[in-house]
């Protein structure tokens, strides 16, 4: 595509108002900066700073809605598009360092709506008794995730470096809302059963190196406590870092340098790790059967203590 061409029909412009910001005869707009920005993915940060060495700016998108739900549908849509980008390169490759695995999560029912239902009282737009049958899961959200996973299988590659204890927040805040009476028993036994799934993927996954989808997987299991919860993709070309500041809400930074920084960060963690991808069985049986007895004893308050 020819660059006049492309300025033209981007920016609604003439052939000769682009020939004149081509030649720097006439500057961009701030408007039309940020529609080329957004068009071509590229910070308008790097463009104004340019080699400014340690004032970098990081780009968060990280949505502010009015209502919880809506940001909920949202923030979820939009790191699926982030997936769905991935996974449409190839030879694209995920580090993820996570305590509950957002890349998963997503294909288990009652572990997704306990994630909204935490949501919705985190955000303090539900009454404090709101039950766990109270609250109503969006139903496009289903349909979202089954796209998701499809897309997840497309990625080529993808690492995951696990706390000893994975599961054991996520057990702790269940405990919570049961202890409360806001989780029935019977929704236990659903929440039990996806999280029992769950582990059961990952035992699949660490045994063969990949699932029935396609993707080769390595899980390390980190001798040390991981103190964030983020993900870092490269596909053409460039480095995209994802943090979590909640299980749900998240602050993508395109920036390279700081993308640089965090992918050294998540590959020295390795140092810090065990393989128990296809090796390593008694650690890894060691690890799972951890998880496993956290899930069974969900409704044990010595959990929660």
């Amino acid at each position: 595509m020819k660059t006049v061409n492309y300025l033209t029909d981007t920016l609604g412009i003439s052939r000769e108002s682009a020939y004149r910001r081509m030649r720097s005869e006439k500057y961009f707009s701030f408007d039309e900066i940020a529609e080329l920005s957004l068009k071509l993915d590229f910070s308008v940060d790097e463009i104004i700073r340019g080699n400014v060495e340690e004032q970098i700016f990081s780009e968060l998108q990280i949505s502010m809605l009015s209502s919880p739900e809506d940001n909920f549908r949202t923030m979820i849509k939009d790191y699926h598009k982030w997936i769905e980008e991935i996974s449409q390169v190839k030879n694209s490759v995920i580090i993820s360092v996570n305590s509950f695995d957002s890349i998963f999560v997503t294909q288990f029912e009652a572990l997704s709506r306990f994630l909204y239902f935490r949501w919705m009282h985190r955000s303090h737009k539900t009454t404090i008794n709101s039950s766990f049958s109270d609250i109503v899961f969006p139903p496009e959200m289903v349909e979202i995730q089954k796209k998701f996973m499809s897309r997840v299988s497309q990625i080529n590659e993808i690492t995951v470096i696990l706390n000893r204890d994975v599961l054991l927040n996520l057990i702790r805040e269940i405990q919570y809302y049961y202890n409360r009476k806001l989780i029935s028993e019977q929704e236990v036994k659903l929440l039990q059963n996806d999280l029992t799934a769950y582990v059961n993927l990952f035992e699949k996954m660490m045994q063969k190196g990949m699932n029935e989808a396609g993707p080769t997987y390595y899980f390390y299991l980190s001798l040390l406590e991981i103190e964030s919860n983020s993900i870092c993709a490269k596909y053409n070309g460039k480095i995209v870092s994802q943090y979590w500041i909640s299980a749900v809400k998240s602050a993508i930074i395109t920036d390279q340098n700081i993308c640089r920084m965090q992918q050294q960060w998540l590959e020295s963690l390795k140092k810090y790790s065990v393989l128990i991808t296809q090796s390593n069985e008694i650690l890894q049986a060691v690890f799972l059967n951890k998880q496993r007895e956290y899930i069974e004893n969900i409704t044990n308050d010595l959990l929660y203590i």
